[in-house]
């Protein structure tokens, strides 16, 4: 069934404590004494059989429905009975920052953009569960190879074969995908294959990939000869991998994609949205001035997009991406009609300051005209981001295979602001929040949420969320350039003890820049150990020494002392820090620790103006490293917040982008991960427990292995019996 998870597409830094991991089930005891030697939670293998060759498998992740509610019996699950109606009151312990899909950055905007626009995904959507690619507001899609001739000439087609001399392409044929509902006729002898959209095709079915369901791949073939060209006849264009720059012929594999919208899609307001209106998104998040560094990497190889009718866009890339298929389909949308990007022509400065400031991602009463299958009601700052369910909402209408026409069930979602875990929990034992699914452990271990008083109203819920906190040390302070000093510093701090002590042992300590379900993990790498004595070891070499006998080690005149900056969002923080400072302490090192609200932590980290900071990242399975660890983005706000720079890495990542075969590429990625272990531009701290509380009256409730790890539109409440 289509969610509104996040699969594949964006890595989002977070504001509040990120979380990871669990086991649903076990008591409170159990769970306060477990301390997890290897993931769990780790994607379940598929079943055996020819389809488990496909190297994906791995990462497969069945989710239970009402798995963590002991209220709901095996017949209620085979049998739903969802109905419409009632709302969901959930509680943020910090205020979204905008509803403006461009300018989003942490976790909190995305979860409720998600619910307002089609963001991230649009085009189509990948099953979180089964990994499968199928259509979403596109019809279909259609890809294509093409080469380039020396008079400029290019061929577009599939290519069917190339040598050292010669690359031979079938012109004009595609690979489409397309709903398998949408097939009206198809004949295996002959290949033909007949679509509702009147498309008469010849080809063949490709092979299905694990637990596929609902998408059809088809290979077209020609029906005039494939055309054979030598590669001494073609243009050459120059590559450039790290710091290496390579000639090559122009054959471009895979770099022609072409989408068709469904027709009739309508904005919140009654226009109909077009191809104008994704081009909108793509010119202004190309626009260098607009405050969305973090989506513009992805598209930095898109050498065109062509809008060849209202419904249909083609996307040219420069070169081969391996996600293309996700971010080109995750496109985003903006009203054409709203934003008339056309007054600024000629003023691309302006356009950016004017959406930058625009009040449609600002408080207000339903400022923000999106697609989805919610309507703002309206935005409060600071108290609550009111939605309501969009009666005229597209999917509803289509009778897609994987969409219930009565989705969204609830009609109401509030996101109601409580800062502190205190009244949180107490707004909720009131009944005036529904569901938390930002529990901090002690909450979770009090006897108060464990009684069956709490219990009989509540489920607790424990599950994965891949990614990890850690410290950044900013590498634009000299004293954390040399990564001596920084291994030094992850020496000195007790990640054992804080995890015991703080966390009470849910979750783990983290290794490096990958979950450990990661293919692109290397579990070969041991995290490295508290050794103080190693790490003095390690300073000294580095050239830190106390010479003036005060108990603070000094370094060219300047004593080693620093701000550590933590936010207002989470009270453990604060505990985290007051370790690190006191073991720190005894090692010379002066830390001053730096509490800001959450509201402005994000655009502080983001602007580099820190030495030190307590953080979190969602990490994406096969995912794309370019966004935080190459050094490009460092500059423009981009995600790389440390200033972390390395040429070998920078290598590693541009050839593993271009890598389709994922065996390859995790095995660059790997080594990725290697030499940033080594580095250590974060003191890598934990994988987390994600825990959360919501009242039992819900039903339709799973738990995704991709963030965000539920979807609203599939919760709805229990008919009474």
């Amino acid at each position: 069934m289509m969610d509104r998870a996040f699969p594949y597409l964006l890595m989002a830094a977070m504001a509040t404590g990120l979380v990871a991991c669990g086991k649903p089930g076990e008591t409170p005891r159990q769970e306060a004494a477990t301390v997890r030697k290897t993931p769990p939670g780790k994607p379940q293998q598929p079943p055996e059989g020819p389809s488990t060759t496909n190297p994906l498998a791995s990462l497969v992740h069945r989710a239970t429905v009402d798995e963590s509610n002991p209220d709901v019996t095996d017949a209620e699950r085979r049998n739903p009975r969802p109905r419409r109606g009632g709302a969901l009151v959930v509680r943020m312990p910090s205020d979204v920052s905008t509803v403006n899909p461009l300018l989003q950055t942490w976790l909190q905007d995305q979860v409720v953009i998600s619910y307002i626009t089609e963001a991230p995904e649009s085009l189509i959507h990948r099953d979180p569960e089964t990994l499968e690619y199928m259509p979403k507001m596109a019809e279909y899609w259609k890809v294509r190879d093409y080469i380039q001739k020396r008079d400029g000439t290019r061929i577009e087609g599939l290519f069917t074969s190339e040598t050292e001399q010669s690359v031979t392409i079938a012109p004009g044929v595609s690979l489409w995908t397309f709903f398998r509902a949408d097939v009206v006729s198809s004949d295996t002898k002959t290949g033909l294959l007949a679509t509702r959209f009147g498309h008469k095709l010849r080809g063949q079915v490709e092979p299905p990939l694990p637990f596929h369901i609902y998408a059809v791949v088809f290979k077209e073939t020609s029906e005039t000869a494939p055309l054979t060209v030598a590669k001494d006849q073609l243009s050459t264009w120059t590559n450039e991998v790290g710091t290496k720059q390579e000639v090559r012929p122009f054959i471009k594999r895979r770099c022609i994609w072409e989408f068709r919208l469904r027709p009739g899609i309508q904005w919140h307001d009654g226009q109909t949205a077009t191809m104008d209106d994704a081009k909108c998104w793509f010119d202004t998040m190309r626009n260098p001035r607009v405050d969305c560094a973090m989506f513009r990497l992805y598209y930095i190889d898109v050498e065109a997009m062509e809008v060849l009718d209202p419904l249909t866009a083609k996307f040219t890339y420069r070169k081969p991406y391996y996600m293309a298929i996700d971010f080109l389909g995750g496109i985003g949308f903006l009203p054409r009609h709203i934003l008339q990007p056309d007054r600024f022509r000629d003023d691309p400065e302006g356009y950016a300051k004017f959406f930058n400031e625009h009040p449609m991602g600002q408080p207000g009463k339903g400022q923000f005209v999106g697609l989805g299958p919610y309507k703002l009601d309206h935005w409060t700052a600071g108290q609550e981001i009111v939605v309501v369910r969009n009666d005229n909402y597209w999917a509803s209408k289509t009778n897609l295979a994987n969409w219930d026409p009565q989705r969204p069930y609830l009609d109401k979602i509030v996101w109601r602001v409580i800062q502190e875990k205190t009244p949180a929990l107490r707004e909720m034992e009131n009944g005036n929040v529904d569901a938390d699914f930002e529990i901090e452990p002690d909450t979770w271990r009090l006897p108060q949420t464990n009684s069956p008083q709490f219990t009989s109203r509540f489920v607790r819920a424990r599950f994965v969320s891949p990614g990890y906190t850690y410290i950044g040390w900013n590498e634009e302070r000299d004293m954390f350039k040399d990564p001596q000093v920084r291994r030094a510093l992850t020496l000195l701090i007790p990640r054992e003890q804080i995890l015991q002590e703080i966390h009470y042992g849910l979750g783990n300590v983290t290794v490096g820049p990958f979950h450990p379900a990661n293919p692109i993990c290397d579990p070969s790498v041991k995290p490295l150990p508290y050794d103080p004595a190693e790490a003095r070891r390690l300073l000294r070499r580095a050239g830190w020494i106390d010479r003036d006998g005060d108990g603070i080690l000094d370094k060219d005149g300047k004593k080693f002392e620093f701000e550590y900056l933590i936010h207002t969002a989470r009270a453990y923080h604060a505990q985290i820090a007051d370790i690190i400072k006191q073991n720190l302490a005894k090692a010379g090192i002066v830390v001053n620790i730096r509490k800001i609200d959450t509201t402005v932590f994000g655009k502080t980290v983001a602007d580099h103006n820190f030495d030190a900071v307590r953080f979190a990242w969602t990490d994406i399975l096969d995912g794309d490293p370019y966004q935080i660890w190459h050094s490009s983005q460092s500059k423009h706000r981009g995600s790389n917040y440390v200033s972390y720079s390395n040429a070998r890495v920078d290598e590693l990542i541009e050839s593993g982008r271009e890598e389709f075969d994922p065996l390859k590429r995790w095995e660059r990625f790997r080594e990725v991960y290697r030499i940033i272990c080594g580095d250590q531009p974060l003191t890598f701290l934990f994988d987390l427990d994600s825990l959360g509380f919501y009242h039992k009256k819900f039903r339709g409730v799973k738990f995704y292995l991709p963030i965000p790890n539920y979807d609203f539109t599939e919760w709805y409440i229990a008919q009474e019996k």
